[in-house]
């Protein structure tokens, strides 16, 4: 079992390397074409034609675009590569953290929370962090235009008490129940529009963590109704976990 962790260390290690080589390869000259595609917008803007600052304007946001997703490639790549240990995790705290990381979004949003008490679980704090913050940054980002977000974070029953399950749900735009497994999907975004920005890696990210803990993340919700996020998540690490 030790060679066979080890051997699986060893490989991620190598992906975690390659990817920060390419992240770096390609995420370098990316940088420059944007930098001087923005200088030039700058100060070349009266001497290009119209259709000129469009193109020109398109191709500084796809720059921008790739960029991210090669950041959200590499997120992705962190979920094992850089994972801690599982010990004994409050989910109390962890939420706490996410909600003072968030703070300046939740204060600009004139965002209401309500919350009530999480379980412990065994698992790695600083992801269960990472997926808190991650399920109520969605929930304040597609809060419904106009009005300030409504969030609830709380634990539901278990029909088994061999799990613990928890909720992070909203009042905002909601989705099609069509697109409740697509979501999840990596670089998938049901909203293009650039007032919500992201490149659709988050909830990938979400549920490739839920996994590495032996449990799974659903959406449950629909257009103009808010949505659902449920975490399900063994009481003890599954063998081979973490």
């Amino acid at each position: 079992m030790s060679e066979q962790t080890s051997g699986s260390d060893t490989g991620q290690d190598a992906l975690q390397d390659f990817l920060q080589v390419v992240s770096h390869d390609l995420g370098e000259p990316l940088r420059q074409v944007i930098s001087f595609g923005e200088i030039l917008e700058d100060e070349e803007h009266e001497r290009l034609s119209e259709s000129g600052r469009e193109y020109l304007h398109a191709m500084i946001g796809a720059g921008v675009r790739m960029r991210a997703m090669l950041d959200g490639v590499l997120q992705l790549a962190r979920v094992s590569s850089r994972a801690q240990p599982f010990a004994p995790c409050d989910l109390n705290h962890e939420r706490d953290a996410a909600l003072l990381f968030l703070e300046s979004d939740i204060r600009r949003r004139q965002a209401t929370l309500n919350l009530s008490p999480l379980p412990s679980v065994v698992g790695d704090a600083l992801q269960m962090r990472q997926l808190l913050r991650q399920l109520i940054e969605n929930a304040i980002k597609f809060a419904k235009p106009g009005e300030p977000p409504v969030i609830r974070i709380a634990e539901q029953p278990s029909s088994d008490p061999a799990w613990i399950e928890w909720v992070v749900e909203d009042e905002g735009m909601g989705i099609d129940p069509r697109y409740q497994q697509v979501i999840f999907d990596v670089f998938q975004r049901l909203n293009a529009s650039e007032a919500y920005p992201g490149v659709g890696v988050g909830l990938t990210i979400c549920q490739r963590i839920c996994e590495r803990h032996g449990g799974q993340i659903s959406a449950v919700g629909s257009e103009g109704q808010g949505l659902c996020m449920t975490v399900r998540l063994p009481q003890r690490a599954p063998p081979g976990a973490g």
